[in-house]
């Protein structure tokens, strides 16, 4: 992707040594606090025109205790797995709330 925006740098630190999401085949498009302030929205974006199946899978160190699959507003829609196993369409989004 080219960045729309500048790069900007802050000031500080960030101790996580591992990536924060990961999902083999599928772009980390966002990484934001949820609106309602519980828990950290991850948004995923396949690329691809193809189907397939990955593993979402977030860095142990952030402690998350559950995972949930949300529409674009938030809105709850399922439980999944801590590290959900996820069938994506072509050029989906796939929306997660993480607790």
């Amino acid at each position: 992707y080219r960045m729309g925006y500048p790069v900007e740098k802050h000031q500080g630190t960030f101790e996580l040594d591992v990536p924060f999401v990961t999902a083999e085949g599928l772009c980390v498009e966002t990484v934001k606090p949820a609106e309602d302030g519980k828990g950290v929205i991850v948004r995923l974006y396949n690329p691809q025109n193809r189907s397939f199946e990955t593993v979402v899978k977030t860095a142990p160190v952030l402690g998350f205790a559950s995972c949930k699959k949300v529409d674009l507003l938030e809105n709850a829609a399922e439980e999944l797995a801590l590290e959900p196993k996820l069938q994506v369409g072509p050029y989906e989004i796939v929306s997660l709330k993480f607790e």
